[in-house]
C-alpha cells in the first residue's frame, strides 16, 4: 500500500514523522507539497518575522507542485502515474480538497481527511451548520484523520473509524533523559536561578490571542503570597506586545522575570528541562503544541479552558489546573498550590503518559504501520 500526504505548507512538526515512516515501510509513503518551496519562507504574521525551522528529510519531500490550481493538475497527472491506495489531505483550500476528492472518486482511490478542528476552533459551527458541515465532511471523505479526540467529537465520528494524526512531540528531543538534568544545571546557572527555585515557563507569541500579559499579572499575585520557596518565570517569544510586557513587569516591580526573546524549535527543550510548571493562558488555541511538550518533558501545567491541548490533557482530577483566560487570581492560587506542595507535580502523570504515548512520533508511527499493514 502507498499512502500520499499532501501538504501545502510544510511541517516541521509532521517531517519525523513521514521520515521514520518512510524509513520503516521501505517508502511506502510520499508527501506532496502544493507550494513552490520544500520550506516554510512565509512571515508569521503575528511574530512579525519568519520564525526558523529544522532543515526537512529530502528523502520524503520529494514531490512539490506548485500553487493553486496549476500545482493541483500538476498533481492530478502525479496520482495517475503512481496510483497511491489513499491520499490524505489537510490544510488546502475547501475548493482545492473538493477538486482532489472528485478526482479521486474517478480512479477509485481513497480520501482520508486530516483535521484539528474543533469546538473552540475559529469558524466553529452549532446547530444546524454544524449537521450540515458533519454531512459534507462524511460524504466527501473515507478515512478521517483527527489531530486529537476534540475533532472526532467535534465532527461526531466514531472513534472505530478514525486514524489519529496529532500534531506530534519528539520524544528523543523533549523526554528528559540523564542529560536533562546537566542541562537544567546549566541554563539555571546562565540565568542565576537557584537550583531549589520553582521556575514557571511560557513559550508564547508576545499578542493579544495568546495573552501573555495574564501569565505577568498571575505571578505577580503570586509573589504576594506568603511564601519561602523562590519563584521564577520565563518568557520565551516575541511579538507586539513586548514593550507593554516590559514595562509592566517595570512598573509594578515584578522581580524575577527573564525575557529571554525567540528561541529556535533547536533549542527549545532545554528550557523546558531548567523549568518545573508550564503556563498558558490563551484567548484562543485550538490545539498548542508547546502544552504538548511540556507533558513530555514532564512538567506540571497549567493552561486557559481555550486551549485546545489543555481540555485534552487535564482530564478528571486534573480539571481543576484549566482557568479562565482572564482570572489571573485563580491561575495564581493553583501556582502557589504547586510551590507549596511540590510534590503535586506528580499527580500530572496520567497527563504525561497520555502525552508520551499517544502524542509522540513512534508510537503514532507504529498505528499507523498497523492499521494499514504496510509492513506486509
Amino acid at each position: 500500500m502507498h499512502i500520499l500526504f499532501i501538504q501545502t505548507q510544510p511541517s516541521q512538526l509532521d517531517a519525523p514523522f513521514f521520515s521514520q515512516l518512510y524509513a520503516r515501510t521501505g517508502g511506502k509513503v510520499s508527501v506532496a507539497i502544493l507550494n513552490n518551496l520544500m520550506e516554510r519562507s512565509d512571515i508569521d504574521v503575528e511574530l512579525g518575522f519568519k520564525p526558523i525551522f529544522p532543515k526537512f528529510d529530502s528523502q520524503v519531500f520529494l514531490n512539490v507542485f506548485g500553487c493553486g490550481i496549476y500545482g493541483v493538475i500538476k498533481l492530478f497527472l502525479y496520482v495517475c502515474r503512481c496510483r497511491p491506495e489513499l491520499i490524505v489531505v489537510q490544510d488546502q483550500s475547501w475548493l482545492e480538497k473538493f477538486f482532489i476528492c472528485f478526482f479521486c472518486k474517478l480512479l477509485k482511490i481513497n480520501v482520508a481527511i486530516r483535521s484539528d478542528k474543533n469546538s473552540i476552533s475559529t469558524g466553529a459551527k452549532f446547530g444546524f451548520s454544524l449537521l450540515i458541515e458533519r454531512y459534507i465532511v462524511r460524504n466527501l471523505f473515507d478515512i478521517y484523520v483527527p489531530v486529537s479526540h476534540l475533532t472526532t467529537d467535534y465532527y461526531g465520528w466514531k472513534y472505530d473509524e478514525v486514524i489519529s494524526l496529532p500534531y506530534l512531540t519528539q520524544e528523543q528531543k523533549f523526554y528528559p533523559t540523564f542529560n536533562a538534568k546537566l542541562i537544567r544545571h546549566e541554563i539555571r546557572n546562565l540565568l542565576k536561578i537557584d537550583k531549589n527555585a520553582t521556575v514557571f515557563l511560557a513559550v508564547t507569541k508576545f499578542v493579544e490571542r495568546e495573552n501573555p500579559l495574564a501569565l505577568l499579572k498571575a505571578f505577580f499575585i503570586l509573589q504576594k503570597k506568603p511564601s519561602k520557596k523562590t519563584v521564577e518565570l520565563i518568557l520565551i517569544g516575541a511579538g507586539e506586545l513586548e514593550p507593554i510586557l516590559k514595562n509592566y513587569v517595570l512598573v509594578n516591580d515584578v522581580k524575577n522575570v527573564h525575557f529571554l526573546g525567540y528561541i529556535p524549535f533547536d533549542s527549545l527543550q532545554k528550557y523546558y528541562f531548567s523549568s518545573d510548571v508550564f503556563l498558558h493562558f490563551a484567548h484562543s488555541e485550538p490545539w498548542g503544541v508547546s502544552p504538548q511538550d511540556a507533558l513530555v518533558s514532564g512538567l506540571g501545567l497549567i493552561t486557559s479552558n481555550k486551549v485546545g491541548s489543555g481540555l485534552c490533557f487535564l482530564k478528571d482530577n486534573l480539571s481543576k489546573y484549566l482557568v479562565d483566560s482572564s482570572d489571573e487570581i485563580n491561575a495564581a492560587n493553583l501556582m502557589y498550590e504547586l510551590i507549596q506542595r511540590p510534590h503535586a507535580i506528580k499527580n500530572f502523570l496520567s497527563a504525561w503518559t497520555m502525552a508520551r504515548e499517544n502524542f509522540t512520533v513512534n508510537p503514532i508511527v507504529d498505528n499507523w504501520i498497523n492499521r494499514f499493514k504496510l509492513l506486509d
